[in-house]
């Protein structure tokens, strides 16, 4: 039996045996308290040195909160803004909020786009298991399945938000993971990339997708960056293989 089919299958039991919300707090917690050691999240651990300075950082697909309680944690004396429009989802982030005392957290539970209107996102279910990392925005230029249980959010540009408008801090950080929309945010927060320049983590598939992303952000100034050892170097598509970029001003 594969791996992924019994990591499903395993899924499926717990979702079932546990209830959905509490099976999505207990791993929550296991994957907050082990992001330190998991390989997979040294680029992130790498973008978080880079943060230049306090300020306001943005959580950007928040999901259940593993991003927002280690930049909240880590850095204490700045604002994370955390945006997540999955209602399950939601519901562990702010008990992960109350849970861990972050009183430097503020929630906005909607997406982020390049228009001011509602969209139809869906959390994907596969073999009775609900994805709830997966979950992503409808839309003919998202190349996923729409098979599983869609809600009806609003949709916001970044731009438009009235809390990043007078703020009297700097964004310095922006970490971005909205499963193939990205180029939609990027478009709809140029106003406050070209005034803040922060410092940029996110997660790109070689796709359209990372196309129209990169001409936003390189339009905008950016150099696109990538982790290799404990480095930080200049991407070059024609050499490497990457999904985590690292956008530097």
């Amino acid at each position: 039996m594969k791996g992924g089919l019994m990591k499903r299958i395993i899924k499926a039991y717990l979702q079932k045996l546990l209830g959905f919300r509490f099976y999505l707090h207990l791993f929550s917690l296991y994957k907050i308290y082990s992001l330190r050691i998991d390989k997979g999240e040294k680029d992130f651990l790498h973008f978080i040195k880079l943060i230049p300075k306090d300020g306001i950082i943005l959580d950007i697909g928040a999901n259940i909160g593993l991003m927002t309680v280690t930049l909240a944690k880590k850095f204490p004396k700045s604002t994370v803004y955390s945006f997540e429009p999955i209602p399950y989802n939601l519901i562990t982030l702010n008990q992960n909020i109350e849970l861990f005392k972050l009183d430097n957290v503020k929630v906005f539970p909607m997406a982020l786009g390049n228009e001011d209107s509602e969209i139809d996102m869906v959390m994907p279910v596969v073999d009775s298991v609900k994805m709830q990392g997966l979950c992503h925005v409808i839309h003919d230029a998202i190349p996923k399945s729409s098979i599983g249980e869609t809600f009806s959010v609003p949709l916001r540009k970044l731009d438009s938000i009235k809390h990043l408008k007078n703020a009297s801090q700097d964004i310095v950080a922006i970490k971005l993971d909205v499963e193939h929309f990205e180029w939609a945010v990027l478009e709809g927060a140029r106003k406050i990339l070209n005034k803040h320049k922060p410092v940029i983590y996110c997660e790109l598939g070689e796709n359209e997708n990372r196309t129209k992303s990169m001409e936003v952000l390189c339009g905008l100034g950016y150099k696109a960056k990538i982790v290799e050892g404990n480095n930080l170097i200049d991407f070059d598509q024609e050499v490497h293989k990457a999904t985590n970029f690292i956008f530097m001003h």
